[in-house]
């Protein structure tokens, strides 16, 4: 069962996934366009998050976070390829 007291960090990590993952497409998309500057600065960032996700994670010793953030991650991939295709 969600403890409560987790409920904030939850909502943190859907919402970090949602960006994670729409920059992910937006990443994949630069590296299709051959456009290297662009891919290197959303891998960074791409990076910084995934590490500061698995920290809090570790660091939380609840599956709650990693299932939000998860979620997120779907929702961001679903606006990214989205957003993609409205060019």
């Amino acid at each position: 069962m969600l403890n409560l007291a987790l409920l904030p960090l939850c909502l943190l990590f859907a919402v970090i996934g949602t960006i994670e993952d729409f920059i992910v497409s937006l990443y994949y998309i630069a590296i299709g366009e051959g456009r290297a500057l662009r891919s290197a600065i959303i891998s960074t960032i791409h990076t910084v998050l995934a590490i500061f996700v698995v920290a809090t994670v570790i660091v939380s010793r609840s599956p709650w976070p990693l299932l939000f953030y998860a979620l997120g991650g779907g929702v961001g991939t679903y606006c990214g390829v989205r957003h993609r295709n409205k060019k």
